[in-house]
This record gives structure tokens, sequence and C-alpha cells, in this order.
């Protein structure tokens, strides 16, 4: 199964991107649990340096997620927090989201 891709188009280098997020929903009748994690896929990228990616559960203010507990029939929005490394220099960045859902007993 392919994870969810998001594409932030073309990117300045330092700044922080905010703006994009996405919604993890359970419409089971059970509660679930769900471990989210991230990877950058940059596109033509020059340059050296670390870019940051970041998942929040808050849009104004980087509160990190990596496992989300949800009730039945309820969902979640999680943020993306994204800033291009210093010395890079991308043209087209995708980011892609993997979750995977496990029943608790």
């Amino acid at each position: 199964q392919r994870s969810p891709l998001v594409n932030l188009g073309e990117v300045i280098r330092g700044h922080l991107y905010r703006n994009r997020s996405f919604t993890i929903r359970n419409d089971s009748t059970s509660s679930l649990d769900f471990s989210v994690s991230s990877v950058i896929q940059e596109g033509r990228v020059q340059g050296g340096g670390e870019s940051e990616l970041a998942l929040s559960s808050s849009h104004f203010v980087l509160k990190l997620v990596r496992t989300l507990s949800l009730p039945p029939l309820t969902s979640k929005r999680v943020f993306i927090f994204y800033r291009p490394a210093q010395g890079s220099s991308q043209d087209d960045v995708g980011i892609r989201e993997m979750f995977q859902g496990t029943r608790v007993l």
C-alpha cells in the first residue's frame, strides 16, 4: 500500500513551512493506535545541509507527534513543519507520511 504524498512544490531555503496538514481517521468501532513517520523526498538538491521535518499536533506551536491513540469514529489533524536546509536548493520537494493503525484490546 502506498502512503499519501504531500507535494510542497518550490520552497525557499531556511523558510519554515507549516501550511500543510493531513487527517488521520478512525472509522472503526474500536480504539486504534497510529504510528506516524515521514520521509523527505527531495528533487534536484544542490549543496549540503540537513532539512528539518517534524509532525505536530498544533499548527502554531511545534508539538511533536509520533503516535496517536484515536477512540472509535474520531479523527485528528496532523501538521507538517518543514524547513529546507540553508545550503540546499530544492526545486521540488515531496513529503511522504507513513502511518499504520493497530487495534487496541
